[in-house]
């Protein structure tokens, strides 16, 4: 399945790879600046992006090997050109180390070795991480012939976000971190302590990326009842409620005599909505 790799503007890159569960191939530049056949122009970019982000969230790189047609009666040892004994490092030396190493291999006895091509089509093989996660780690894009359901996350990762997790992520937006890249909710809201309405999937997407330990990104999961995001977010004690609703919110957050005895004074409504919502009593178990 093909994806491009997005620079840290969010534009593509001129730069393909192909994904599949545990592995990113990284696909050869080729042809003349210019010319028709021209392809994958921005190849070094994307390999050294493609490096930082494997390293910025500390995914395994259990190696890279060279893997252009020319090479493939090789074996796999002679066209190894990135070791996990090379890590932990940097992504600019490990970007000069597999381009050096690359250039030489299929190189014949006595060939100058640093004139050799330095942008071949490259296989990194990272361990058990589905494609869904790979894109969101190394921010490829899928093109338009990838379904978008091979980029969901199974749900047993999603599984691993907890209480605490929400508790955060709810937390982080009010006080005013960005939903983005997620989109403001259609048909449901989630109600906090206070009655302010976020949006479910931004507070899922959030608290899945401190879980997981990587961005976590709207096609990754989907929201709605039902769904993996809206049950965690339930079970975690988040109530949701739909757009259409014009039910009081603080109302349905205080029983009657916690209304009686709050009244008149905000303060101790507030602290009361706080201390007992059943979000913030989850996260404190966890």
């Amino acid at each position: 399945m093909n994806f491009v790799i997005e620079g840290d503007d969010g534009v593509p890159l001129d730069a393909t790879v192909t994904l599949e569960d545990g592995a990113v191939t990284l696909h050869s530049r080729g042809g003349t600046l210019g010319a028709p056949n021209v392809r994958n122009t921005e190849y070094g970019a994307a390999l050294r992006l493609l490096l930082g982000r494997l390293l910025k969230y500390s995914r395994d790189i259990h190696g890279a090997w060279v893997n252009s047609t020319r090479v493939q009666h090789l074996d796999a040892a002679a066209r190894q050109v990135l070791f996990p004994s090379d890590l932990p490092s940097d992504a600019e030396s490990l970007f000069t180390l597999v381009g050096r190493r690359m250039a030489r291999v299929g190189k014949a006895p006595g060939a100058n070795p640093e004139k050799g091509n330095r942008n071949r089509r490259l296989r990194f093989e990272v361990g058990t991480s589905s494609v869904g996660e790979i894109s969101s780690v190394i921010r490829a894009r899928p093109l338009s012939d990838v379904p978008r359901s091979t980029l969901r996350l199974p749900a047993g990762d999603l599984r691993q976000v907890g209480p605490e997790h929400i508790l955060r992520a709810v937390n982080d937006l009010l006080n005013g971190k960005t939903t983005a890249p997620f989109d403001t909710s259609l048909e449901y809201d989630l109600i906090t302590p206070d009655g302010d309405r976020l949006p479910p999937k931004a507070v899922f997407g959030l608290a899945a990326t401190d879980a997981l330990g990587f961005p976590v990104r709207p096609v990754n999961f989907t929201g709605g009842l039902g769904t993996p995001c809206f049950d965690l977010l339930e079970a975690a004690g988040w109530q949701m409620v739909a757009k259409a609703s014009r039910t009081p919110v603080k109302e349905m957050l205080l029983n009657d005599a916690d209304q009686e005895w709050a009244e008149g004074d905000p303060a101790r409504a507030w602290h009361l909505r706080r201390e007992r919502h059943r979000g913030v009593v989850q996260a404190k178990k966890a």
